[in-house]
């Protein structure tokens, strides 16, 4: 079940930071690099303090990525 919600969260945030649509067509969100129209693009996972149910999201930048370790919501 984790690994289902580990790519969920990994999917949205490359969809949401190229700014298209969740049927867009997108390589492997496995990865921490991938390339998508010729530009690169970095994930990163987030731990999230204070939850129960899927503590954890992603980043999905055009830079790589500083060290996000924890956030409270």
């Amino acid at each position: 079940e984790e690994a289902f919600w580990e790519i969920w969260t990994r999917r949205e945030a490359v969809i949401k930071a190229i700014g298209e649509n969740v049927f867009a067509k997108i390589p492997s969100v496995l990865k921490t690099k991938i390339e998508i129209d010729g530009k690169e693009w970095f994930l990163q996972r987030v731990e999230i303090l204070g939850v129960d149910e899927v503590p954890f999201g992603a980043i999905c930048t055009n830079r790589e990525p500083v060290d996000v370790h924890f956030f409270r919501l």
